[in-house]
């Protein structure tokens, strides 16, 4: 009777940890955000890439930036470059997106790719914002780089 009770509880431990498995896996991945930030002459560029990580893919699923500081003429640009890290060659471009010559301060904006930019989670990415803050003469510029991710 002893080693029947110690093989049931046996039993349960284990079918315990087997359906704690997937919390354990689902823990390990989600939702994450990669950011980074410029400054030009009083103005400022703030931006944020947002992934997933869930398997053997890093999905980056939208990109979010805004313009404050100095004030601008309401036609500021972003433009988005996303690449593979790369060691010993150059980054690789993933995708790019030019904002419309409409870019107002102190307004969140996001850009959404058409399909999300997935790469193998072994793999580093980052994203690049150049930011053409709009005045009256020369346009400042600065680029954003987020830090390097997955982590």
């Amino acid at each position: 009777m002893e080693l029947k009770k110690q093989v049931r509880t046996i039993g349960v431990v284990a079918a315990a940890v087997f359906a704690m498995s997937p919390v354990v896996a689902n823990a390990a991945s989600g939702d994450g955000t990669a950011a980074g930030g410029c400054n030009k002459d009083g103005h400022n560029g703030q931006a944020y890439t947002h992934y997933n990580e869930g398997g053997v893919y890093t999905k980056v699923t939208w990109f979010e930036y805004r313009i404050s500081g100095k004030g601008t003429g309401g036609k500021s640009n972003v433009n988005i470059r996303h690449y593979e890290k790369r060691r010993l060659q150059k980054d690789k471009l993933l995708y790019s997106n030019d904002s419309p010559d409409n870019v107002k301060q102190n307004t969140d904006y996001s850009h959404t790719p058409r399909n999300p930019i997935q790469l193998d989670s072994g793999k580093k990415q980052h994203t690049d914002y150049h930011f053409v803050f709009d005045t009256a003469g020369g346009d400042p510029t600065c680029k954003a780089t987020t830090s390097d991710f997955p982590a």
